[in-house]
């Protein structure tokens, strides 16, 4: 019995430490995966402002090679991963799309640059940067949309966990109750086994286990044994009943176990044999 509730409590013990792993995993994952996602949007924003900004100084007469470049590597990242700003690529096809388009679109507007530039007329570039500002700005929504879609996702996977963390909590409750209730109903069945019912001292089992144990392991003093044999209990049980003669017993008993608590050992090893 012992033996199988100790595998059982290994086997919720083990259960326990990986259902944290997981929960832990999984929560430092959804974390880093939550704050990739919010950077490709801040970035897709940044995208959007940067390209206003651009037009604007162009279209005023002030060449920025520097926001060029800049934007080329961030568009770049937001589609391949690959650059210096730690962007991520979102898994959704949607946004890919709209990037796709984005970056397309972005070639075209550098050449509407250039042209002004060259001398060009500036109503193209205008004309073009509005259309590019209404395909980054929906480019934006898909990757907010995405992003709030994974939250849900992940909200919807530590809910799950915490349910089930929450039933092995319930299922090791339960464990632990019964193993106590066991535990507490075999100590009452080895108490009853050893433990003599109306005297409340050991009983003759008792009695033969402590002789074994002593002859087993002789101890380094002398022991002495005393053995009490109660004359006429049968003659006391003729007159006064039965209950009157345990009476005896049990108020004989008290008084042995009185003298015998500073010595050592004291059981009940027949109906009216004390030793």
């Amino acid at each position: 019995m012992r033996k199988l509730l100790a595998n059982r409590l290994y086997i919720v013990i083990i259960s326990s430490i990986l259902l944290f792993v997981i929960m832990s995993t999984v929560s430092l994952t959804s974390l880093e995966l939550l704050q990739g996602n919010a950077r490709v949007v801040n970035y897709v924003g940044i995208v959007r402002g940067a390209t206003q900004k651009l037009v604007k100084e162009e279209l005023m007469g002030y060449p920025d090679d520097a926001l060029v470049a800049r934007l080329d590597g961030i568009i770049n990242e937001l589609l391949t991963g690959e650059g210096s700003e730690g962007l991520v690529v979102l898994d959704d096809s949607t946004y890919l799309d709209y990037m796709g388009r984005v970056q397309e679109s972005w070639v075209g507007l550098k050449e509407h640059i250039y042209t002004v530039r060259d001398g060009g007329g500036t109503q193209e570039l205008f004309d073009a940067s509005q259309e590019y500002f209404e395909l980054v700005n929906d480019t934006v929504f898909a990757a907010e949309n995405y992003s709030e879609s994974q939250v849900g996702r992940i909200n919807g996977i530590m809910i799950a966990i915490n349910v089930a963390f929450i039933a092995l909590i319930v299922v090791v409750s339960v464990f632990v109750v019964r193993s106590i209730a066991v535990r507490r109903r075999a100590d009452a069945l080895g108490q009853i086994a050893y433990v003599d019912p109306l005297t409340k001292i050991a009983n003759r089992a008792s009695c033969e286990q402590r002789v074994a144990e002593l002859m087993a392991t002789p101890p380094e003093q002398k022991v002495t044994a005393f053995m009490f044999d109660m004359n006429d209990l049968k003659l006391t049980n003729d007159f006064l009943g039965h209950q009157g003669g345990d009476k005896i017993i049990v108020a004989f008993a008290a008084i042995l176990a009185e003298a015998a608590e500073p010595y050592g050992f004291l059981g009940r090893y027949g109906g009216d044999e004390f030793v």
